[in-house]
């Protein structure tokens, strides 16, 4: 691997990281689901150059829109409101990659193989030791949310090899499309406060938007995908492992996350049960995975 090629995959993972840090700045000012529709606002507006007709991968697109767009990220930016940091949500959200195996068994028939077996029980227990920790227990509420977005992202991903032949960029703008009026509506009929929200917005917070729709979602994944193209999943799969690291750190650094036994414990066994689950991966749901980063 290029030297310049590993010093972008360790930054765009540093960026997937510190978007948790973001993620929950934006959705602690904003409400929750109204954040992730100003975020995809803000991603259609950066591609609407590249929302284009995608013939026969529509009920796809808009199942996978629906699913990743307006479930996962809801979901998720809920669990992020309600958690009291960012460190414990950026290793939870990991169980997207055991959920997408599950169901890829399930509605792929792909084969479950003994070593994503322990990988996968191995992130389902690291998550439960997390579950203990005294900062997580005591906001026990957003856990399930974490989980059902992780669970939805799974679902997503077993749904994106439909949209094969769709560019990334083309399926991003039309998640965005997609998810936006669901979104507005779950948003308006749940939350309150919308405009007092934008009023009120100081720089750090317009920021946090800019970055989990610009830096992340436009220019992390689009480097991401470069990436992707130029060499095969099983050199760039591994760095993902970087991301919920650089996510812990980033939550200790900038929103004052304490680093519990119950953390370090929970989140190693987290990403020792991603990488077993991630060695060797294939071209299919590995890199469907890696489409639908948080």
């Amino acid at each position: 691997m290029r030297l310049h090629h590993l010093a972008l995959a360790v930054l765009v993972n540093l960026v997937f990281g510190f978007n948790f840090v973001a993620g929950k700045i934006g959705a602690d000012h904003f409400e929750p689901l109204f954040f992730i529709a100003l975020r995809f606002a803000v991603v259609v507006t950066c591609l609407a150059p590249f929302l284009k007709d995608v013939p026969g991968r529509w009920r796809d697109v808009v199942m996978v829109g629906l699913l990743i767009g307006v479930a996962h990220f809801g979901l998720m930016f809920i669990g992020m409101r309600l958690s009291a940091g960012a460190a414990s949500v950026a290793l939870i959200a990991q169980l997207h990659v055991p959920f997408s195996i599950i169901l890829a068994m399930i509605f792929l028939k792909e084969r479950l193989n003994a070593r994503r077996l322990a990988g996968t029980a191995l992130a389902f227990t690291g998550v439960a030791v997390i579950g203990f920790d005294p900062t997580v227990f005591a906001h026990l509420e957003a856990l399930p949310f974490v989980v059902l977005g992780a669970l939805a992202i799974g679902l997503g991903v077993v749904l994106i090899p439909g949209t094969r032949g769709v560019p990334i960029v083309t399926l991003q703008a039309w998640m965005g499309v997609i998810s936006i009026p669901p979104l507005l509506l779950l948003s308006f009929v749940f939350e309150s406060g919308q405009a007092a929200a934008i009023a009120t917005a100081t720089f750090e917070q317009w920021g946090a938007l800019l970055f989990v729709a610009v830096g992340a979602t436009v220019i992390g994944h689009g480097s991401w995908y470069y990436l992707l193209k130029a060499y095969p999943i099983t050199v760039i799969s591994p760095f993902t492992l970087l991301g919920p690291v650089f996510g812990v750190v980033s939550g200790v650094l900038f929103l004052d996350d304490t680093l519990t036994w119950e953390i370090l414990v929970g989140g190693a066994m987290v990403l020792i049960g991603i990488g077993l689950i991630q060695i060797r991966a294939g071209a299919g749901v590995g890199h469907a995975a890696a489409a639908v980063k948080t």
